[in-house]
């Protein structure tokens, strides 16, 4: 029932009506209703769930008690009668949607089930709390904390004397200051994941000091017309802004402490730390001292002796030194009284060593604050820890290769990170190349890969608040200032279209090469010529071609390349977009240089050669060394390219996963929802029995290529074999149950099905001309199952899907014995017959690199197939001259700000759910036709408009877009109950209405709720701590601990004891590499990620699945530790290591006399490995991972293995011999 109420002020809020509303309405039993308020008009509509109640609520206004006592809101009398308008459907199921889930939590809080820990109450500090929080403040300070002696200062580095409020809500807390001469008002907003340590201080004058790990946001509050302080919220502006004053903005990125002075009620602050969500709160009265400097006059010193002292040093130093300061680890005053000790260093080591060992002293030192006792950060501590880097450091120097000589494809690169208020850099990491950095090898470091993201690291979102940043901040830096890093001006290069969509580009500083000054300009003319791209978007993805990550170049022959024609049809369509043809020589070229050791070797490549992209597929016809390009390829004539480019491989099909995109499109063009629901059910299956036994462990880890490089599976097999159970090792364990848990959420919250009858594969053409309209030959090649051809009905799709027929069906088909295209596999071949091609028909589609899904299971086929597609042609902006860089970083910043791609998926996913027609209501339609624009808007220049959006009246979504409940890992895999967000809305948020979920009953909803993960986790724990009782899992010893008892019985003949230090070192290069891994690619360098996500690659979603964000950095994330794992397993298995020389060398040799003589064959690897394994058994307490003792079992089984197997050759080729001689 709707009640409709008049007279409010236009100020008023929906936050501040339910506020007055709900004590009010309580009283005749109304617990859940909504607020909805027009406006700028003076009235509201107020929706109520318990009708009865309504009607009783009513008449009781009317009553005479009531009329002598009338309902007045914000001083004004306010009337409420029922209201004529229809009632929202969607309202009322959400209302009704929040009812059953509070009466779910209720019970959860109700029950105790001691036998699960999951269900247990929460202790008390958890509960909420009813404390003050809201504190008038006077004044506001920024600075560092630091240290005199050993007591800890503040030294404030800004004071500002205005009045305001603090504010503690559920997930931050917000300043409000008043702005000095205008009506408005400073906001500074602190969020608690954001909030090292709160700190209540007494003395004269009482503060509360807020230590931060990055900037807050802070924003300007004006009013449109400052004369009038009674106009309705739309006429405030909230900007945007890096400091509350023109001091600020000088100091903002490199002070992150925050004290603010209250005027009473200290200890009230006390008591809110018993909430929930609320950072450590630490009563610590300290002093407040000015600083001996101006933050940047020390800055300028630490520049003016860099220049100086350490002038001809390695630039990486340089770097290092400034990481230092400028990230925030320790002050510049500080780096210069260390800089005599490191350039000590350089002199000894070098100066890679002396950069290497800065670079570790910045993940060793902790954060000045309450926390940290002066001692950890004390100048003598620190060049302590220096030293110790600089011996590692130095082992390593002798004993290892640097991974950029291991691996050809990857090398150093430098990384900045842009924010609102501040810059930070970054590395360098190890990465793949690109054409860019190929050519210039001795020069990567003066390339710089810089972010322009949010201060949490997420990617900025635009609105109107975040202007002038975007056009003021960036811009600058974009187009003018660049970024100075010791010594060098970093301006603006390129970026490519991946990096575009992840708000990241290339800077680059001059340098000389072979008597030429380069510059950005000169380095992209030297790639082609550009000059007739009149588009800057166009442009700016033609260069991209050159920063896309390309692992492998191949060089070819003078010759080897020619242009062929293109395929059209009959009304001028390509067929044979983005597709060209190579001879089998040139493959065997790629599968040398790429070290292919399985039988099956790919026959379809992604490639970059000079100014041409796109797919080729093997040509068993052409001879010799040839490549073959069409005009399509083609898009920009390249100079002095000789090297073929690989992009990627199709070496296998790629596994087929349902999405929410293709689940609606299905459902409405009739697959009934018991399809989707069994595929999910037997998904969810196979997830429960995954921690039941080794083998099905060890099946999924392979399957999903996760701690394949580790050994894992196999390690868990052979543990198996050995009568070991992993479930007894808790970080096996914890190990399993994360996958489960990640793989979960994929189902629950993206709907990613696995599908077993399906494929995604690479599309090309068919080049012979066989295959006739309508028909497809899709043929897969692996080594477990072989040559598979399908020859039937099947329906091919690709992503993004929203049109009704961005979905079709084919016939695959089988091609003769003598086709060139047997030749092919582990691709879809396409079809050169028909009016327009069926790439295209596909979201647009074609065959430069794009992936295609294959469904053969019938349960998916649809039941209507539409017509696809067919959207007019949008023509590129024309600028009328030829693009500059500034054009290519304007392009850049208008990106961020335009890309609406998302906004546009996410309607349609909304509007197709709401609609009675689905995907075919009008405005989905529309949907999909705004968002094939705004797919070619990296391209074409052309944003999509956004005034052609449908409205989508009230802020209600389905239910499976809602947040799942909390994940943590710290404390061992816990999932915690999502909380509902009664946090009132003020500030720049103010009017913007939070989402409210309804039951969907389509089946996106059904699939959704079909999965409790609360539940499913919980079991599966409890399933853990039974199988934690078995008898096999019961020891005296650790799992570790059998495994090196076991190892320790069968080799008690070979000699390990020399490389003991040697596994020392190898340890601390595990520890530190992975140690880096979780800081760099964690959301934010301050809170790294847990282990258990590096060691796997994958970053566990907070609350529900993955987002862009983390899927992105999960892929960088996966590459470098895989890659450090093999450096590290490579390093401990080769047979090059000499023992290095002990002081302890005679006790060795007293404790080896015990063993016999070496054996045969791999005695070296199986030595270093079971040296490794010992140290991690015998000194367990001093590890820092949990994971490197599993990596180094895994190497020494396998080791032990192939020792066994080489010493019975031995023994067998002896006695042969033996009994040769006998009978001879």
């Amino acid at each position: 029932m709707d009640i409709f109420v008049r007279n409010i002020p236009v100020q008023a809020t929906e936050k501040s009506l339910q506020t007055f509303f709900r004590p009010i309405l309580g009283q005749f039993g109304i617990e859940n209703f909504a607020c909805h308020r027009f406006r700028g008009r003076g009235f509201a509509v107020i929706t109520v769930l318990e009708v009865e109640c309504a009607k009783a609520f009513l008449i009781g206004l009317n009553l005479p008690v009531a009329q002598s006592r009338p309902l007045k809101f914000m001083g004004r009398r306010i009337w409420c009668e029922s209201s004529r308008r229809p009632l929202n459907d969607f309202l009322v199921k959400v209302l009704q949607k929040e009812k059953r889930d509070k009466q779910r939590r209720q019970m959860r809080m109700n029950a105790t089930i001691y036998d699960d820990e999951y269900y247990q109450e929460e202790p008390e500090c958890n509960q909420p709390s009813e404390a003050k929080d809201v504190f008038p403040i006077f004044g506001v300070h920024c600075g560092l904390w630091d240290y005199d002696r050993d007591e800890l200062v503040f030294v404030s580095h800004l004071k500002s004397l205005k009045a305001g409020t603090l504010r503690f809500g559920q997930r931050k807390a917000t300043v409000i200051l008043q702005m000095n001469g205008l009506e408005g008002s400073h906001f500074i907003e602190m969020p608690y994941d954001s909030i090292q340590c709160i700190t209540p201080g007494g003395g004269a004058v009482p503060s509360v000091t807020f230590s931060l790990d990055r900037c807050p946001r802070m924003y300007t509050k004006t009013l449109a017309d400052a004369k009038s302080s009674s106009l309705p919220s739309s006429s405030v502006k909230f900007d945007r802004v890096s400091g509350i004053n023109d001091a600020h903005l000088e100091i903002t990125g490199n002070c992150l402490v925050y004290r603010f002075l209250l005027l009473a009620d200290l200890e009230l602050i006390m008591e809110l730390k018993n909430r929930q969500y609320m950072p450590t709160i630490l009563a610590w009265t300290t002093r407040i001292i000015q600083p001996c400097a101006a933050l940047a006059q020390g800055f300028l010193d630490l520049e003016k002796a860099t220049q100086t002292q350490i002038s001809d040093c390695h630039f990486e130093l340089k770097f290092q030194l400034q990481k230092l300061t400028l990230n925030n680890h320790i002050s510049p005053w500080s780096v210069l009284e260390l800089l005599p000790v490191i350039l000590e260093i350089a002199k000894r080591s070098g100066d890679d060593t002396a950069a290497a060992a800065v670079k570790l002293l910045s993940r060793q030192i902790p954060f000045a604050g309450p926390a940290t006792e002066a001692r950890e950060l004390c100048n003598s501590e620190l060049l302590k820890r220096l030293i110790e880097n600089e011996k590692v450091i130095n082992y390593f120097v002798q004993h290892a290769d640097e991974p950029e000589i291991k691996y050809d494809h990857i090398t150093r690169v430098y990384q900045a990170t842009v924010t609102p208020a501040g810059i930070y850099l970054h590395g360098p990491q190890f990465e793949g190349k690109n054409r860019v950095l190929r050519c210039y090898p001795e020069f990567t470091s003066h390339f710089l890969r810089v972010s322009f993201v949010e201060e949490d690291g997420r990617p900025l979102r635009f609105d109107q608040t975040n202007h002038s940043i975007l056009y003021s901040r960036f811009s600058s830096i974009l187009n003018d200032s660049g970024i100075k890093v010791a010594g060098r001006v970093y301006k603006f290069l390129g970026f490519s279209n991946s990096s575009l969509r992840q708000q990241t580009c290339w800077f680059m500083a001059p340098f000389v090469q072979n008597g030429e000054l380069l510059c950005a300009e000169s380095v992209i003319a030297r790639l082609g010529d550009f000059s007739l791209i009149r588009c800057p978007a166009k442009c700016a993805a033609r260069i991209g071609q050159a920063f896309s990550e390309t692992p492998l170049a191949i060089p070819l022959k003078e010759g080897a390349v020619k242009v062929i024609d293109d395929v059209k049809g009959d009304e001028g369509r390509l067929f044979s977009d983005g597709v060209g043809t190579v001879s089998r020589e040139v493959l065997e070229k790629i599968w040398e240089k790429s070290q292919i050791k399985t039988k099956t070797k790919p026959t379809v490549y992604q490639i970059r050669y000079a100014g041409a992209k796109g797919m080729i597929s093997y040509d068993p016809g052409l001879m010799g060394e040839q490549l073959c390009l069409r005009p399509s390829m083609i898009k920009f004539q390249g100079r002095n390219s000789k090297f073929l480019e690989i992009c990627a491989a199709g070496d296998k099909p790629f596994p087929m996963f349902l999405n929410r995109q293709l689940i609606k499109l299905l459902e409405d063009l009739g697959v009934p929802p018991s399809a989707f629901l069994e595929l999910q059910q037997a998904a969810v299956e196979d997830l429960r029995k995954i921690t039941l036994s080794a083998q099905n462990a060890a099946s999924y880890l392979e399957l999903s290529c996760l701690g394949t490089t580790a050994q894992i599976p196999w390690l868990l097999r052979t543990l198996d074999s050995l009568n070991l159970s992993f479930q007894s090792d808790g970080f096996l364990c914890d190990l399993v149950e994360i996958t489960v848990l990640i793989a979960l959420r994929e189902l629950k919250h993206r709907s990613r099905i696995p599908v077993a009858q399906g494929f995604t594969l690479f599309g090309v053409m068919d080049e012979t001309g066989y295959l006739g309209q309508h028909e497809v030959y899709c043929t897969t090649d692996t080594e477990q199952k072989g040559r598979v051809v399908l020859t039937q009905r099947v329906a091919i799709t690709r992503s993004p899907a929203l049109h009704p027929g961005d979905i079709q069906m084919v016939q695959a088909i089988d091609v003769p014995e003598d086709s060139p295209l047997r030749a092919l596999h582990n691709c879809v071949v396409f079809s050169q017959k028909g009016s327009r091609d069926l790439p295209s028909q596909l979201s647009g589609g074609d065959l430069d690199g794009d992936l295609y899904n294959i469904i053969f299971d019938e349960s998916l086929f649809p039941k209507e197939v539409y017509f696809p597609a067919q959207y007019p042609r949008v023509e590129p902006q024309d600028i009328g001259r030829p693009v500059e860089s500034s054009d290519m970083a304007d392009f850049f910043l208008q990106f961020m700000e335009m890309d609406k791609l998302g906004r546009i998926a996410t309607l349609h996913q909304v509007l197709a759910d709401k609609r009675p027609l689905g995907i075919l209501d009008y405005d989905c339609l529309r949907l999909a036709k705004l968002h094939s624009t705004a797919v070619d808007f990296s391209k074409t220049g052309i944003p999509a408009d956004l005034r052609d959006l449908p409205r989508d009246f009230g802020h209600f979504r389905p239910d499976f877009m809602a947040n799942g409940p909390r994940a943590t890992i710290q404390k061992g895999l816990r999932l915690e109950d999502l909380e509902e967000d009664t946090e009132p809305s003020f500030g720049p948020d103010k009017d913007f209405e939070p989402y409210r979920y309804y039951e969907s009953d389509k089946v996106l909803g059904q699939l959704y709720r079909a999965i409790d993960e609360q539940r499913f986790f919980s079991g599966l724990q409890r399933q853990a701590r039974l199988l934690k009782l078995h008898p096999r899992t019961l020891s005296r010893h650790s799992l570790l601990g059998n495994v090196w008892e076991h190892i320790n019985r069968e080799t008690q003949q070979v000699k390990w004891r020399q490389y003991i230090d040697w596994a020392r070192g190898i340890r601390e290069l595990y520890e530190d590499n992975l140690i880096e891994s979780m800081h760099r690619y964690a959301m934010h360098p301050a809170h790294p990620l847990d282990e258990l996500e590096a060691f796997l690659g994958s970053i566990l979603g907070k609350y529900g699945a993955q987002s862009k964000h983390q899927r992105e950095k999960s892929v960088g994330l996966r590459a470098k530790v895989e890659r450090d794992i093999s450096f590290i397993v490579d390093h401990i298995v080769s047979n090059d290591e000499e023992p290095a020389k002990q002081e302890t060398a005679p006790m060795m040799e007293e404790l080896n006399n015990d063993h016999g003589p070496p054996a045969p064959g791999q005695e070296t690897a199986l030595a270093k490995s079971i040296a490794c394994l010992f140290l991690e058994v015998e000194n367990g307490a001093q590890r820092r991972t949990r994971s490197y003792g599993w990596v180094v079992a895994g190497v020494c089984l396998k080791e032990l293995e192939k020792w066994k197997e080489c010493l019975s050759h031995s023994q067998f080729t002896a006695a042969n011999k033996t009994a040769d001689s006998a009978s001879g």
